[in-house]
């Protein structure tokens, strides 16, 4: 079980990304968009994600949106700092897949 389960945190990316996640029971997670949204995306969404444990408070969760976005995030609740790894189709990247890798800043809520 993942311990921060029932617990929000807020994200802030340096690329200007900011969400709230609520992490819900089995491993489920809410997120909501609070800034710097791509044009057509969603607000809010609720996903599955696959937890691995690195460390006493590192964790990895990856999950895929229904949109065919892929997420892998690095999650450090001692440092309070999350690093980023995002795939989705895109025709006219190297292999189909567009990515984006980016750092910030965990609050817990």
């Amino acid at each position: 079980m993942f311990a921060y389960t029932g617990r929000s945190i807020e994200v802030k990316y340096d690329t200007g990304y900011h969400f709230r996640i609520d992490y819900l029971p089995n491993h489920q997670m809410r997120w909501t968009s609070l800034k710097k949204r791509t044009d057509g995306a969603p607000m809010t969404g609720v996903e599955t994600y696959h937890l691995h444990q690195q460390g006493e408070h590192i964790f990895t969760l990856n999950w895929i949106e229904d949109s065919g976005l892929s997420v892998s995030q690095n999650l450090d609740f001692t440092k309070l700092e999350v690093y980023a790894f995002m795939s989705w189709n895109d025709s006219t990247a190297r292999g189909g897949r567009a990515i984006l890798e980016h750092q910030g800043k965990i609050t817990l809520l």
